[in-house]
């Protein structure tokens, strides 16, 4: 049995994610670390999803406003945050916004 990353992580569940355009993600995270391992993840459904990354509440908010107001709806499809952020706000208050 094959169980390299490609073999082992199948993408078939994201066509049902959205529209004609690609599934976004957007990841939440202050840890460098993390945030490197989300991306050696992602990189195997790198074509069909679309990653972008915010280290703080702030940033975060400012990337789903400006794909809301480009016509993307919903901005992303998954939203993954760090619960506790080194910011003045959680990952918690995001969804508040």
């Amino acid at each position: 049995m094959d169980t390299s990353p490609s073999s082992t992580v199948t993408p078939h569940y994201l066509p049902h994610l959205g529209s004609a355009l690609s599934p976004s993600v957007l990841m939440v995270e202050d840890d460098p670390c993390l945030v490197q391992w989300f991306e050696n993840v992602a990189e195997v459904v790198k074509p069909q999803v679309d990653c972008h990354y915010a280290s703080n509440t702030l940033d975060a908010i400012q990337l789903i406003r400006e794909r809301a107001q480009a016509g993307r709806n919903p901005p992303f499809q998954l939203v993954l945050t760090d619960i506790f952020l080194d910011d003045e706000q959680t990952g918690l208050s995001l969804w508040t916004e």
